[in-house]
């Protein structure tokens, strides 16, 4: 990788390597005893309660004595990759209640840029019709208006 005792510049090193120049300047900083004490009772209680997250975990910190925030604890947490386990919104399925709605303009050509901009259209769930709004210009005159039957 980069060696800072070559006749190579370290910046051509970096160039070559197609990294960051600060990277190669970067220092990693030690963990403090603090920070180390804290990763730990994380890493205990994490196989006991692996549904908790970093409110939980900060908060179980506090009724112990120890006063580190919420975000602290998070940040330990993905440091140390914990994540809380629980059951997460399936956005991805839809709601089989829920009508599908068709896609009006499929069939219809389109012979001009952007004929359909500013009209609004509606499928009445009752009636198999589709209403469109009508576009009107500055004094209120219909510049056009298209109906589709679906």
């Amino acid at each position: 990788m980069i060696n800072r005792t070559h006749a190579l510049p370290l910046a051509k090193q970096c160039r070559l390597l197609d990294v960051a120049r600060s990277t190669a300047y970067y220092q990693l900083v030690p963990l403090s005893a603090e920070e180390s004490a804290l990763m730990r009772r994380i890493d205990e209680w994490h196989p006991n309660h692996p549904f908790a997250g970093a409110r939980m975990l900060s908060k179980m910190l506090k009724r112990e004595g120890n006063l580190f925030g919420r975000r602290r604890v998070s940040t330990l947490m993905k440091r140390m990759g914990i994540h809380a386990i629980y059951r997460r919104p399936n956005t991805s399925k839809r709601y089989q209640a829920h009508p599908v709605c068709p896609y009006l303009l499929r069939n219809l050509s389109i012979t001009r840029p952007k004929p359909y901009l500013g009209s609004r259209y509606h499928v009445h769930p009752n009636e198999a019709r589709l209403r469109l709004s009508v576009r009107r210009d500055r004094l209120g005159k219909p510049s056009s208006a298209v109906m589709a039957i679906v």
